[in-house]
């Protein structure tokens, strides 16, 4: 479990490199976020997608992505490397974590989930690439035709499109708030456009609708709050969402009558 050091001041003075560096050139991404778009909220329940990273940037990401799982196939005790969502930062670009982490995701979270979710702040996050596509293959790093209704294993989660730009189907269809009166009822859906995110409550019943034409991937990323929220929850009970009733808190493996 990776739990991230880098402190907001340590992400600027990265982005600060990153910069200056003519060899990683800064325009391929896009962070003009915060007072220009202003939230476009896509859907009900704290659902909203904004452009964030640049086709191009997209494009050499899932290039890098894509090369790696197909070298690995060609080694015995590497191919079930693409077996799984990759792993950002198994091929080097942790960086890139950081930086969405301090500068988008835990900024946004605080104003838009930070009420509703119950945190004081984010504290860890998870990167990874998922593919989907109309002929799944280990060898492309695109494992399924679909993903069905799940909720994801942390608070907030940024969900990036990296393409390809013609895929059909594939869209995330949404289904309200777990632990809600409105759980499992259908609110909305969204067809991933490259380079842009959509940030939701990792609570957020959503499925990936199956990929009818071509290879979908996108960039993930998973926010938690272990100092807050989750240090006063059983873990169990936060994955099921079974802690915000009276009939569930009895049934808990940590209440009193098991201990």
């Amino acid at each position: 479990m990776y739990h991230t050091e880098l402190r907001l001041t340590e992400a600027k003075k990265i982005l600060a490199k990153f910069r200056r560096n003519d060899t990683c050139r800064f325009d391929l991404l896009f962070f003009s976020f915060l007072p220009h778009f202003l939230y476009q909220k896509l859907l009900r329940n704290y659902n909203y997608s904004f452009p964030i990273l640049r086709k191009e940037f997209c494009e050499k990401l899932k290039k890098q992505s894509k090369d790696l799982v197909a070298s690995c196939a060609e080694i015995q005790s590497l191919r079930d490397f693409g077996t799984r969502p990759i792993d950002i930062d198994s091929i080097g670009v942790s960086w890139l974590n950081n930086l969405l982490f301090h500068l988008i995701i835990r900024p946004l979270s605080s104003q838009l989930f930070g009420s509703t979710e119950n945190f004081q702040d984010l504290d860890w996050r998870q990167g990874y690439i998922a593919g989907y596509s109309e002929k799944p293959a280990v060898e492309k790093g695109a494992q399924m035709h679909r993903l069905v209704p799940h909720t994801d294993d942390s608070e907030v989660t940024l969900n990036i499109g990296m393409g390809d730009e013609d895929f059909e189907g594939g869209d995330l269809a949404f289904y309200n708030l777990r632990g809600t009166p409105e759980e499992g009822k259908f609110v909305g859906q969204f067809h991933p456009i490259m380079g842009h995110a959509l940030i939701h409550s990792g609570r957020h019943l959503h499925e990936v609708q199956e990929v009818t034409k071509g290879d979908r991937y996108a960039y993930i990323i998973w926010a938690r709050s272990w100092g807050s929220l989750r240090a006063n929850i059983c873990p169990c009970c936060w994955m099921t969402r079974r802690q915000n009733t009276s009939v569930s808190k009895n049934r808990c493996i940590c209440a009193p009558q098991w201990n």
